[in-house]
């Protein structure tokens, strides 16, 4: 058997934002997510074409996402840099630092939740929080959800873990 032809494979934001559109996306919004969120892109949306249209150096795809669920997208610093999950085994010390202050940029800009759209970086700034607190003395209690669970409380599913997110959101303050 011989494949002929070629194949792309597009991130779920470009498909959102530039095939589907967020006219549409909009439309399907049964619970908007009027929260303060930090969307955290990682590095590796910073490759030419990674994201269909978007600026690979200034991305605003992520932002207009959050607005057209309802949200309140933060400018934040931090949005593109990596939380250094490649070294996470071998340089814990130095991932540990960058999560925390990964965390700490986005609290500081008034987030109330970081939504990320990287799968490996979503792990770090969520699974690790705790130890990248401890390690660094910085505040990082917040919650980290990824794109995809946005996207699912924001189009009416999961209503109890929205519930949920809500209240530790209200409740989790410095």
């Amino acid at each position: 058997m011989k494949f002929h032809g070629g194949i792309k494979v597009n991130h779920l934001l470009h498909v959102l934002v530039d095939e589907i559109g967020l006219d549409k996306v909009s439309q399907k919004v049964r619970n908007p997510i009027n929260f303060r969120i930090a969307g955290f892109y990682g590095p590796n949306m910073q490759q030419e074409g990674a994201c269909g249209g978007d600026d690979v150096y200034d991305p605003q795809y992520l932002e207009q996402l959050i607005e057209a669920l309802g949200g309140k997208p933060v400018q934040w610093e931090s949005r593109t840099q990596s939380v250094g999950v490649p070294g996470l085994f071998a340089e814990e010390a130095t991932v540990l630092r960058q999560i925390a202050s990964t965390i700490d940029d986005a609290k500081s800009e008034g987030a109330s939740i970081i939504v990320s759209a990287c799968t490996l970086s979503h792990t770090a700034l969520d699974v690790y929080q705790g130890k990248a607190s401890r390690s660094t003395g910085l505040s990082t209690n917040i919650p980290v959800i990824h794109l995809t669970e946005l996207l699912a409380f924001a189009f009416g599913h999961y209503n109890e873990r929205l519930a949920q997110l809500r209240t530790r959101i209200a409740v989790i303050g410095d």
